[in-house]
């Protein structure tokens, strides 16, 4: 990391050895031109050495910096061998300049390379000017500066020459035709660009015409003064070309005269005919082969162009750059594909079309062997001018603070990742804030697990600004890492995601015409490329090459032909692992041995090193370097002056390594650790070290290295890395070995649970139980094996595996045996076995001394209370859990306390204790603020919210289930985020908010059916049943409600059952007037079973409901007079309201005493007017009206119907959608109220 946090040496200016972005050592300034500074640098984030173009600060204005931008953009869409690439676009917020890099081409200026070639020599590279003129003008672009510095000749490893054309800031496009673009070079301009006329094909070609003339004269076709030159240009004919030089191929000086022709009609039209001119005149074949695969990859660009801006589009109406659509943006861009699929190139397309439009990108890659929790987001981070300090501190004080082993640190170093994670967060949307970014971060397929959390809470924690783009190889990845990229990003709110597939036969179709305009290819070529390169555009591209290098494809007078008896099954690759195979094995004999050095290594070596390695003369291979690097098979850098090489991509280190013999493999591992023990500049990491001494046979100090890197991947939270460490030593460990093949085969078993793979880690974990003969750690292997088993639903097993334990250990060892006696109890509970896990659980506690504090005394009588939770015994479950709790409370063990607290609370709130339930947890809260446990604490606000909630304390609820659910999105815990959710609708619907409450629930809704959690969606959907009842839209009710059941039943969800047929009930009584009795006497037996406090209120209330809508009122009142008790006892506040409008409806239906009615809605109005129940207040006022009206005071009843109106207002105002507004005041007791009121308005009339 030391590399990327070098700062910035001045305001104006770089100097050598700093880094400039965060990314860019400088290395040497290598030119500075009217404009701008250009500086070789070293890339660190792509591993290679690039230059850098940067506008000078004496010149940085509007038309400067668009000259710039419009160079690049222009380069940024070409892709092609003999055009210099791009790679990024920005702007340095520290010295306010532009910039952008670009290839860097180890090259020389045309005239210079060629100065003493004969004419034959050069002719091939007049022919790659005119390939590249023909690949520009046909996507539209006018080059408008060719001359001899913007044409470099660059030599090959195998000494071919090739040019490639730069300078690209003069250059149109056909829509900008027109356009002023004052400048050029004197010397090349075309006659009609001194009248005015826009740059063109045949502009270009007078240029080139002029290029070619003064290369082979070696002088300018017209010299003199400017205005010499231009009336030269303009009038004069040029001296003859063969007075000027020898041996001219006949036909080549007519050839130049054409493209030097004052009338712009006289040249040629196209480029391409230029092309075929050349070779008719000098009888010189050109080879185009070397053009043909970026043919087909730019082809691939324009394939995709239109979901590409559809996503620059989703992007720019995040930040805000254009008007946001109806539908919320997402922020979080997704973009996977198989290797070879080309969708690395499209996240280039993305990343350079968002640069110049001034979004910054601040880019990292993941990589296997990344070292350090977060690194690859980090890097990125580091880009940011405006965090790198913060971040870069705040990275270093958490680097000191992790790396703790043992339960306890494992806990500490959990606590200090939050933490980190959460002061990023604040950091990152502070920037977002000041200037909006992008965070671009590829290969997220070899990303730890700490950088994908981050990179996750990020996007849930940052709402506007911030842009996140992650990019994934789908089948480098494993099925764990599949999983949890699936799961984090199930968490966002929205998120759009892009699987780049294999071109379908159509999509093939139209690449070739793309890439081959007015081809002559014969019928049925697309299914047959389909068949054979699987529609990856990478093999589709390398086809067509090889079908030229066949000679079955050829060009002729612009039209692509391909024919003869070709026979695609012995030309195309067929998948990406033999296209790698075959570059591979096409390699000179040197250039395979450095490449099998740089996959044994697998990371980034000097060159000197690889020599010493082979054990070579760096003589004989520095030829074979340069070839690599011209092939762009390695990425190249420099440190210290000393070259760097690394292999391009983990998919072709792969391919290669498998195709190296084990023999040589061995031998090459062995090279290395001599040379890592006689060097002291040649560095391992401590999980290299374990990689090659394993691999190299040498077992003692690999095991010895590989226990080091395992320990500190864990701690690092980079599990799939320890995974493949414990791994490679379990394989290394002979039966000689025993011991350590156990104690490597039990690490894998574990990291295989953390990672998901369940099934791989029991198998792991019943291996390793057979190497141990009896005793506690065969009983910790057994109890291991249980848990899972547990988890996977096998409780039979797992209980036989307890059972196991148990026998293996014995009577002496009473604290194990108490331990295992626990669980027993836990999984009878568990089963329904209350009287079992009770005796199991007082088992255990016997096997303890009771006046000696522990963590096992302490973690059986939470466990023996749990069971007497269950059992219903709830004297013994507040005793076992105080008792529990004053033991963690000695031990000073916080975590353990606070989540005994929490299920005191949980105990208090189903007997319906309120106050000690919310004091219970909030000393829960305090502890947990305290240790930061983030993921306790969501669960602690949860569970205030829910009490406050039904105790009517509506906005203290609503601050903690808000908490809940922020706490809950940082985490990524999607299960705990849909509760949350689920909750705040519910309170919505509780504070009559029902717009709000539907939107909540939908929201809630996308992410439990994202994770298929059948309970928690039937909850949502109960929830949503009941706004849409209180909407009065019975018809969606019924819909949810019944959606809803069908889940219930077919996950066997029995808990809430009741309620979802008291529900149901009601549904069915509004749509059709019947008393389902059927129903209800299911929720009687639910509840016999349950005994829930809160299901019993609610099926009470609903048989008041009936009973009162069917006139029954002896029945209504003795129901009110069984639940009142209950309802007061629990303080269900908003339950209560309800009860007292259907007492005071039956003392108006019994004629009561008024005084006892208004009794009973003064209590009701109230609570009511605390909790703002409007629609609640309008029925109290709406009775009170009635009973007016009763009384004959027409005018007190119109005042108090129109307070009742006045509240049906304050709703409606709430309710966002017309057909709900229109559906609640239709409702039955809304349309009594505007039906009362014209009543006694017409009286008051009268």
């Amino acid at each position: 990391m030391a590399s990327y946090l070098v700062e910035i040496s001045s305001k104006n200016n770089i100097t050598l050895n700093t880094t400039f972005n965060g990314r860019y050592q400088i290395l040497s300034k290598i030119g500075a031109g009217g404009m701008g500074d250009v500086y070789l640098v070293s890339d660190q984030l792509r591993g290679k050495n690039v230059v850098l173009k940067l506008l000078q600060p004496q010149v940085v204005t509007a038309s400067s910096s668009e000259i710039l931008r419009r160079e690049f953009t222009t380069l940024a869409s070409l892709s092609h061998p003999y055009l210099v690439r791009v790679y990024d676009f920005g702007k340095s917020t520290e010295l306010s300049r532009y910039y952008y890099t670009m290839e860097y081409i180890d090259g020389v200026e045309f005239f210079d390379a060629v100065s003493h070639w004969p004419v034959e020599k050069m002719l091939p590279l007049f022919g790659q000017l005119f390939q590249t003129l023909d690949f520009i003008h046909s996507n539209g672009i006018f080059h408008g500066d060719i001359k001899s510095e913007n044409v470099l000749v660059v030599t090959g490893s195998d000494g071919r020459k090739s040019i490639k054309l730069m300078d690209f800031g003069l250059a149109v496009t056909h829509k900008e035709v027109g356009t002023d673009r004052s400048g050029g070079t004197l010397s090349y301009y075309a006659p009609e660009r001194f009248r005015g006329a826009p740059l063109s094909v045949r502009t270009d070609l007078y240029a080139a015409g002029v290029f070619i003339y003064w290369a082979c004269a070696k002088r300018p076709p017209f010299d003199g003064s400017a205005e010499e030159i231009k009336q030269g240009h303009l009038e004069k004919t040029a001296p003859p070309l063969g007075r000027l030089c020898a041996d001219l191929p006949a036909g080549f000086e007519g050839f130049v005269g054409r493209l030097l022709a004052k009338d712009p009609i006289e040249r040629f039209d196209k480029s391409f005919k230029a092309l075929d001119a050349l070779m008719d005149a000098t009888k010189t074949p050109m080879d185009v082969g070397a053009t043909i695969p970026s043919l087909v990859v730019h082809s691939f660009r324009k394939l995709r162009a239109e979901k590409i801006d559809r996503i620059i589009d989703n992007i720019q109406s995040y930040i805000g750059s254009h008007k946001s659509p109806d539908e919320k943006p997402p922020r979080f861009f997704l973009l996977s594909g198989n290797e070879g699929s080309g969708h690395d190139m499209i996240i280039d397309e993305i990343k350079n079309k968002l640069q110049v439009v001034d979004y910054q990108v601040c880019e990292s890659v993941c990589s296997p062997d990344i070292r350090s929790a977060f690194e690859p987001l980090v890097t990125a981070f580091l880009q940011n001018e405006d965090i790198v300090k913060p971040i870069h501190k705040l990275y270093s004080e958490f680097q000191l603070k992790v790396g703790h082993g043992g339960a306890e640190g494992q806990k500490q170093n959990e606590r200090c990742r939050y933490s980190f994670m959460e002061d990023v967060g604040q950091i990152v949307k502070r920037a977002g804030e000041i200037k909006p970014f992008i965070i671009l971060l590829r290969s997220i397929e070899f990303a730890d697990e700490s950088t994908l959390e981050l990179l996750y809470f990020l996007a849930r924690a940052i709402s506007k600004n911030v842009v996140f783009i992650a990019s994934c190889t789908t089948d480098q990845q494993s099925h764990s890492t599949s999983e949890t990229i699936k799961n984090h990003t199930n968490s966002l709110e929205s998120y759009l995601e892009w699987e780049i597939r294999s071109l379908d036969e159509a999509e093939i179709e139209t690449l070739s015409r793309l890439s081959f305009p007015d081809p002559a290819f014969p019928q049925g070529l697309a299914a047959q490329l389909l068949h054979y390169t699987g529609g990856m555009p990478l093999i589709i591209a390398d086809t067509f090459a090889e079908l030229y290098r066949r000679g079955y494809l050829s060009r002729s007078q612009g039209t692509w032909v391909l024919s003869g008896n070709y026979d695609l099954s012995q030309i195309a690759s067929g998948n990406v692992f033999d296209y790698y195979a075959k570059q591979f094995n096409a390699l000179p004999e040197t250039e395979r041995e450095i490449m099998e050095v740089l996959s044994v290594l697998g990371s980034a070596i000097t060159v000197p090193h690889v020599f010493k390695i082979l054990n070579k003369k760096p003589t004989s291979y520095v030829t074979a370097v340069q070839s690599l690097k011209s092939k762009g098979l390695v990425l190249f850098s420099n440190a210290n002056d000393i070259d760097v090489l690394s292999i391009r991509s983990t998919g072709f280190r792969n391919a290669i390594y498998s195709l190296i013999e084990d023999k040589k493999c061995r031998h090459l591992h062995k090279n290395i650790i001599r040379l890592f023990e006689t060097d002291d500049r040649f560095e391992l990491s401590v999980e290299q070290k374990a990689f090659h001494y394993l691999h190299g046979g040498f077992r003692k100090e690999g095991l010895k290295y590989a226990s080091q890197a395992f320990r500190r991947l864990k701690a690092a939270h980079a599990h799939r890395p320890a995974l493949t460490i414990a791994s490679l030593a379990f394989a290394s460990c002979g039966e000689d070995l025993r011991r350590q093949k156990r104690l490597f085969q039990r690490r894998i078993a574990q990291v295989e649970e953390i990672v998901g793979n369940t099934k791989e880690s029991l198998d792991g974990l019943v291996k390793v139980a057979g190497h141990y003969k009896k005793g506690v750690a065969k009983a910790a292997i057994y109890r291991a094996i249980s848990s899972i088993l547990q988890k996977m639903g096998e409780r039979e097993k797992a209980g036989e595996y307890l059972t196991r334990a148990l026998g293996e250990i014995s009577p002496k060892s009473k604290t194990e045996r108490a331990l295992v006696l626990r669980e027993q109890s836990w999984m009878a509970s568990v089963q329904g076995d209350y009287q079992q896990a009770a005796r199991l659980g007082s088992e255990a506690l016997n096997q303890l001394d009771p006046s000696k504090p522990s963590r096992a005394l302490a973690s059986v009588l939470n466990n023996l209370g749990a069971a007497h939770y269950l059992a219903g015994s709830y004297e013994k479950v507040f005793e076992c859990y105080k008792k529990c709790a004053d033991i963690r409370r000695k031990l000073a063990d916080h975590a353990r306390l606070a989540s005994t607290l929490n299920n005191i609370g949980a105990a208090y709130f189903v007997v319906g204790d309120m106050p000690n339930a919310l004091d219970a947890w909030q000393e829960c809260i305090d502890i947990r603020e305290k240790i930061g446990d983030v993921s306790g604490l969501a669960l602690s606000h949860n569970n205030m919210g829910v009490t406050l909630m039904l105790n009517g304390e509506y906005i203290r609820a609503y601050n903690f289930l808000i908490k809940s659910k922020e706490l809950q999105a940082q985490i990524g815990n999607i299960k705990g985020l849909v509760e949350s959710l689920a909750n705040l609708g519910e309170l919505e619907y509780l504070r009559e908010d029902y717009s709000a409450a539907l939107e909540i629930l939908q929201g809630a809704l996308i992410y439990s059916k994202r994770i298929g959690t059948g309970g928690s969606t039937a909850e949502i959907l109960y929830l949503m049943a009941k706004v849409y009842l209180s909407l009065n839209c019975v018809e969606s009710a019924s819909k949810s409600i019944n959606e809803c059941l069908d889940l219930a039943r077919s996950n066997d969800v029995k808990y809430r059952m009741g309620n979802y047929y008291v529900l149901k009930h009601r549904e069915v009584f509004l749509r059709s007037g019947v008393d389902d009795v059927d129903i209800l006497k299911q929720v009687e037996i639910i509840q016999a079973s349950e005994k829930d406090p809160l299901l019993e209120i609610e099926m009470g209330l609903e048989k008041v409901f009936t009973a009162l809508a069917l006139k029954k009122v002896a029945e209504a009142v003795a129901i009110i007079n069984k639940i009142e008790p209950v309802i007061r006892k629990g303080t269900y506040n908003w339950h209560l309201v309800q009860l007292l409008l259907f007492k005071a409806q039956v003392l108006l239906m019994n004629r009561a005493d008024q005084a006892l009615i208004e009794e009973a809605l003064k209590e009701a109005e109230k609570c009511a007017t605390d909790m703002g129940l409007f629609l609640r207040l309008k029925d109290i006022y709406l009775m009170r009206g009635k009973m007016a009206r009763l009384k004959g005071d027409i005018k007190t009843a119109f005042q108090y119907y129109r307070v009742a109106y006045q509240h049906l207002k304050a709703i409606l105002v709430t309710i966002k959608q017309n057909e709900y507004k229109k559906s609640i005041v239709t409702a039955l007791e809304n349309r009594e109220l505007l039906a009362e009121i014209r009543y006694v308005q017409n009286q008051l009339i009268m």
